[in-house]
C-alpha cells in the first residue's frame, strides 16, 4: 500500500491508495464497477485533476486490470482514447463473448 502526502492549502492530506497498477478484475466485479473504482482511485491520487495525461493513465489501468490477455489485446486493437470508450469497447465485446458461449 503506498501513502501519499499532499498539501493542499496549508493542510497535509494523507491518502492512503493501492497502487492501481497492480489492482485488478474480480470474477463478481462488472467492467463498469471496474471503471468507477479505477476513477474513484485516479481522483484520489491526482486530487480530481482533470488532464490527458490522467485520463490516459486510467484508461491503461482498466485494459489492465481487466486480467484476461485476449480481452486487453482485443480492446487495445480498438485503440480506445479515454476510459469510457475502453469500457464501452470491453463491455461490447464481454456481450459478444458470452453470446457466442450460449449458443
Amino acid at each position: 500500500m503506498e501513502v501519499l502526502i499532499w498539501r493542499q492549502n496549508t493542510k497535509i492530506i494523507n491518502v492512503a491508495t493501492i497502487p492501481l497498477a497492480a489492482y485488478s478484475c474480480g470474477r463478481q466485479e462488472s467492467l463498469r464497477e471496474l471503471a468507477q473504482d479505477i476513477r474513484r482511485l485516479m481522483m484520489l491520487v491526482y486530487l480530481e485533476e482533470r488532464s490527458k495525461t490522467a485520463d490516459r493513465l486510467a484508461k491503461e489501468y482498466f485494459i489492465v486490470a481487466l486480467d484476461d490477455p485476449k480481452l486487453e489485446f482485443q480492446v487495445r486493437e480498438k485503440e480506445p482514447q479515454t476510459l469510457d470508450s475502453a469500457l464501452q469497447i470491453a463491455q461490447r465485446l464481454e456481450m459478444f463473448m458470452n453470446a457466442v458461449k450460449q449458443s
